[in-house]
């Protein structure tokens, strides 16, 4: 498992206009609007996050012992801003787990740019493997707020987000096979519509550990598109953008 300082990982994944705000954006509702965050063949789906019911996993999927506990603070959009729920958050970690192997990417896509909107999110390309059986392991310790199953081009995409207690999210986008224990929880997810790619609260959010495998495969195959979204964002404060 590869563990690399924090500020290495946001040097790549955030910009450095954003970091001066806390890292990316504060959620990409607060940081992009309405609209979500979405764009171009790079960037993958318009997303727009909305408070939907949420699914049932099938089966009993316990959550790991080092994971973090019922009485760690969560975080929920009031429709205006992310609110702790659980009480003062811990600090934040000080090294994020790398979720790709970052020395197989072909190409870095930075955050905080316009490409026909706002773009809070980063990404990896992998052109040069030939294959999109791409590793994906959570970066942090927290929970899968919420998740999104949806079609690109015709293909079934994935969307986590998880979040830290400490208020710390990271986005997971454009994962094209989950693990099996993580594909179980999209088990009674509406069925994926192209570009409809709208989130969905889990309750109760079921446990992650940084370093925990949580996708095979990542991108678009009909579009030779061999590529993950990645996005850091700091709940509790907002950025200029948002």
């Amino acid at each position: 498992m590869t563990r690399i300082p924090r500020s290495v990982v946001l040097d790549v994944l955030a910009a450095t206009a954003l970091l001066a705000t806390a890292l990316l954006a504060t959620a990409l509702l607060a940081a992009c609007g309405s609209s979500g965050d979405g764009g171009g063949r790079d960037a993958g789906a318009n997303v727009e996050v909305t408070a939907t019911a949420s699914p049932t996993p099938s089966g009993t999927i316990p959550p790991s012992e080092t994971a973090m506990t019922a009485a760690a603070p969560l975080w929920a959009w009031n429709g205006q801003q992310w609110t702790n729920l659980g009480g003062p958050a811990p600090e934040c970690p000080d090294v994020l787990v790398a979720a790709v192997d970052v020395d197989a990417a072909t190409s870095v896509l930075y955050p905080g740019q316009v490409r026909s909107d706002y773009k809070a999110h980063g990404g990896f390309r992998f052109d040069g493997l030939g294959a999109y059986e791409v590793p994906v392991v959570s970066p942090i310790d927290g929970v899968l707020m919420r998740g999104a199953r949806y079609l690109a081009s015709g293909e079934v995409q994935f969307t986590l987000d998880i979040v830290h207690p400490c208020g710390l999210m990271v986005r997971l986008g454009h994962l094209r096979e989950l693990t099996p224990k993580w594909e179980a929880y999209f088990a009674n997810f509406p069925a994926p519509v192209e570009l409809d790619s709208r989130a969905t609260f889990f309750d109760p959010a079921p446990a992650v550990v940084a370093g925990e495998p949580v996708a095979v495969a990542v991108g678009v195959v009909g579009t030779s598109n061999t590529f993950i979204d990645i996005g850091v964002y700091d709940l509790r404060h907002r950025n200029a953008a948002s």
